[in-house]
């Protein structure tokens, strides 16, 4: 994946997470009619949302941390393949009456 595509993704997620955010908060006035605790709560919640994006933008920026997470999904990778390699062979071993 290149940087533009992970940028893309990412902003992607953001635009999202700001929909489900719009309607959820949509949703809660409409139960909650006017109510400045809650609407101060939801403003708090985008703010917090807001922050994570831009932290994950410099994030994947961040060479080390991208190094890191490519080793990271190369070894969940060789988990996963490991485990339904042994997986296989026991029901192959079942099956054969082993």
């Amino acid at each position: 994946m290149s940087r533009t595509d992970a940028k893309t993704a990412w902003a992607n997620v953001g635009d999202e997470l700001e929909a489900l955010g719009l309607k959820l908060k949509l949703h809660i006035e409409q139960e909650f009619e006017h109510d400045e605790e809650v609407e101060s709560a939801f403003e708090r919640l985008a703010e917090a949302i807001d922050a994570a994006a831009d932290t994950t933008s410099h994030v994947v920026h961040d060479e080390a941390i991208r190094d890191d997470l490519k080793t990271t999904g190369r070894l969940v990778v060789d988990a996963l393949a490991t485990t339904l390699r042994q997986t296989t062979d026991q029901l192959r071993n079942r099956a054969s009456g082993g």
